[in-house]
């Protein structure tokens, strides 16, 4: 409990057989720890505070790389890295889609 007499912030996001907690920094999928880079798990993290949205680049950037100064390569390698960890193929976005000359959207159903 806090001050207030509520519980913390302890909000989860689950998505078919993920389950992302931000405060721990894991991805889970069937209760087992999924591999996923740091960038990544961030990445994921902006995306399901929006689902169903367009979350264009620039936001991206100033959320994942406050400090740096990245190409739009990084975003897209690591966009790569969380899609594969995700288990998305080439031909399947289930999950995060690219809206072309914007940004990214989560499209997956998430139960918060």
């Amino acid at each position: 409990m806090n001050q207030a007499g509520t519980a913390p912030d302890r909000r989860t996001y689950q998505f078919d057989e993920f389950l992302v907690d931000p405060v721990r920094r894991v991805l889970l999928r069937g209760g087992e720890p999924v591999t996923v880079t740091p960038k990544a798990l961030s990445i994921l993290l902006v995306l399901l505070e929006r689902p169903g949205e367009v979350v264009d680049k620039a936001e991206l950037f100033q959320k994942v790389w406050p400090d740096t100064r990245v190409t739009e390569a990084n975003l897209t390698q690591n966009v790569s890295f969380l899609r594969k960890a995700l288990g998305e193929r080439a031909d399947q976005r289930r999950y995060v889609l690219t809206i072309p000359g914007q940004g990214y959207s989560f499209v997956g159903t998430v139960v918060v």
